[in-house]
């Protein structure tokens, strides 16, 4: 189905089998292109330099084109590959865009199916904070853009498609009027669609598609997985039982103070965010829940669970940063009120450090669970589709954490920045590499890959979204921990406001 709203009418289009790319061409393939003789005028001096860069994020960033050169680079494809590519038609990437049509654009509201939602490829609100993490915006920042339902990521792009409206009648692989000089786009919304002049001198990504042939139908292979790994033995730490609600706990256990590396080494495939390593000294001990926070959990302190996915015992998603910090703000009054919170103590996220120390548990190895990512499946959710898995099914790591690699992106303590190298001491200062209002998540999520179950992955967030794939852990530990520089005192207020407000709730409730 295609269309709907201010697009034209819904109506149904028949596409023909097709492999499309998972991601648009990068800045790398792209520099591949121009050094076997590809030809791309427009790319001024500026953009050359961009393109150049041989390290970081930069080179996984989609090369942005006239559609002229979109052209010469599927056919250099062609020919250096053998086999036939095309820039993807509107309704391929459409179709991909709703999740191979199973999306609706003229649902009224998003939340009418659990996954995913109707407006945009990925099934989230159309609000500016939710579209963020799954598209890429402007050519100086790079934001680590995550995949939609069917692993596909940031689908805006030029199409093969010339512009035409519709008029509602089924249709089976359009290509609009030859004659038409327009080509159209497809941008962040699943429907949306205008034709642009290529004479106008606007630049887009590039979405390669090849038709299934013959060749391609072989037989489906049974999937036989290797032998199960010895799982690691958990050492012995000091645990406790938090009570939530008569019938909520939470458990968490003891790590202890320490110097702890932090960052990706260089041989690790060197990525600026990442980097370098730096030695943090870790002053006090504190404690570390052994699961995400569950959405019983959350809902036993904050009277509400407004994950789209919903399950007692799934991770709570679908929150913001501020509604993380009143989660932690109530639950200290909570535990202070009822004397089991020993005086100098909050509850709090985790740092960077904190966390990170957690998940290598003193080693250097690349996975929480060693070096081998076949190892992985057996430790982490993050090959799956369909949203985030209850915690806890898979083995913990040998500090006892479970899921600190998949299920769902964790938010930390503090503002996303640059990592100072040498030597500092928890918390620490970072420079401000982004927006002010970003923070950090580490530890990848259930769709991302063996790549994010690396215990060195970490992003930058907006803390005003709230998405499927974040969630919190949550800390314990001195309560004169500064708040971070920044706009972590902008984000601190509205949480106490908010948690007041929750408190004065529960006081005015009828009694059951």
């Amino acid at each position: 189905m295609m269309g709907g709203g201010e697009q034209g009418p819904y109506h149904p289009v028949n596409v023909s089998s097709f492999y499309i790319a998972k991601q648009s061409v990068s800045r790398a393939q792209f520099r591949a292109f121009l050094a076997d003789g590809g030809k791309a005028p427009e790319w001024k001096e500026k953009d050359e330099e961009e393109l150049n860069r041989a390290h970081d994020y930069e080179d996984e960033q989609p090369a942005r084109v006239l559609p002229e050169t979109a052209r010469r680079f599927v056919e250099w494809m062609t020919m250096k590959e053998g086999r036939i590519y095309k820039l993807s038609s509107e309704a391929e990437v459409e179709f991909v865009a709703r999740l191979r049509g199973e999306v609706r654009d003229d649902q009224e509201n998003w939340w009418d199916i659990k996954q995913p939602g109707p407006g945009g490829m990925w099934g989230g609100d159309d609000d500016y904070a939710q579209m963020r993490p799954y598209e890429y915006f402007g050519s100086e920042e790079y934001y680590p853009a995550l995949p939609n339902g069917i692993r596909l990521y940031p689908l805006g792009c030029w199409t093969r498609t010339k512009y035409y409206r519709y008029d509602g009648s089924e249709e089976t692989n359009p290509e609009g009027p030859p004659e038409e000089h327009r080509i159209m786009v497809k941008e962040i919304r699943a429907a949306f669609r205008t034709g642009l002049d290529p004479r106008k001198g606007r630049k887009y990504p590039i979405r390669l598609t090849c038709p299934v042939t013959d060749a391609d139908h072989v037989p489906v292979q049974e999937i036989v997985l290797p032998p199960a790994p010895t799982p690691i033995p958990v050492i012995s730490l000091p645990e406790q039982q938090v009570t939530l609600a008569p019938s909520v706990s939470l458990t968490m256990r003891q790590c202890p103070a320490g110097v702890v590396t932090i960052g990706r080494p260089q041989e690790w495939s060197y990525h600026t965010k990442e980097s370098p390593e730096t030695k943090v000294k870790i002053p006090q001990p504190y404690w570390l829940g052994v699961t995400e926070v569950t959405q019983a959990q959350y809902e036993a302190i904050m009277g509400k669970n407004p994950s789209l996915i919903q399950g007692p015992t799934l991770p709570v998603h679908s929150i913001n940063y501020i509604e993380m910090l009143a989660f932690c703000e109530l639950l200290t009054r909570q535990e202070r009120d009822a004397k089991r919170l020993p005086d100098g103590f909050i509850y709090r996220l985790p740092t960077e450090a904190e966390w990170e120390q957690a998940a290598r548990t003193g080693t250097d190895e690349r996975y929480l669970w060693g070096s081998d990512p076949n190892h992985g499946p057996w430790y982490a959710w993050y090959d799956v589709l369909g949203g985030p898995r209850p915690v806890a099914t898979k083995w913990p790591n040998r500090w006892g954490f479970y899921d600190q690699a998949g299920n769902i992106l964790e938010v930390v303590y503090e503002q996303f920045g640059l990592y100072p190298g040498g030597e500092t001491e928890d918390p620490f200062l970072k420079k401000v590499i982004t927006l002010t209002d970003w923070i950090t998540a580490r530890g990848g999520a259930w769709d991302m890959g063996v790549i994010a179950a690396q215990t060195t992955l970490r992003r930058g967030i907006n803390g005003y979204a709230r998405a499927y794939f974040m969630g919190f852990r949550l800390a314990c530990g001195r309560s004169d921990f500064p708040i971070w520089a920044g706009s972590g005192h902008a984000f601190q207020k509205p949480a106490v406001a908010l948690a007041d407000k929750i408190q004065e709730e529960r006081k005015q409730a009828p009694v059951p």
